[in-house]
């Protein structure tokens, strides 16, 4: 997949994208709007959910991980790291975490490809 908007289509398994896991890199912050994506989620700098959304896999983030308010339901399906959390308010009653092994274990098996080396390299560190 060439399309860097593309992050999956997980709530339709029909579609093509329905088995695509991306990985996707943020190099700042990120505020995620409605919407729904699939995958690995790295976020260098902070991750604001601001409305409805949904994301399935593993998100990563260095710095906060927060809420704001929000009309909808956030669901956050897989697992969720982070430098810290925002301050909790009235708008994190809508977010939902369900941790799943399956779609961790997915977002991991479909994020690269083990090779052998062609040989074992070592260099003398003392």
């Amino acid at each position: 997949m060439t399309d860097v908007q593309n992050w999956g289509a997980p709530s339709d398994p029909l579609s093509p994208c329905s088995e695509y896991l991306p990985v996707v890199h943020i190099s700042g912050d990120a505020t995620l709007a409605s919407g729904e994506g699939q995958g690995i989620l790295l976020v260098d700098g902070n991750l604001s959910l601001a409305t409805s959304y949904s994301f399935y896999g593993i998100i990563l983030v260095r710095g906060r991980f927060s809420m704001s308010a929000s009309p909808g339901r956030t669901a956050i399906i897989g697992a969720v790291a982070a430098g810290s959390v925002g301050t909790p308010s009235a708008a994190a009653q809508g977010l939902a975490i369900h941790h799943s092994k399956c779609l961790i274990n997915n977002a991991l098996l479909s994020s690269g490809v083990l090779a052998p080396l062609p040989s074992r390299a070592w260099k003398q560190l003392y």
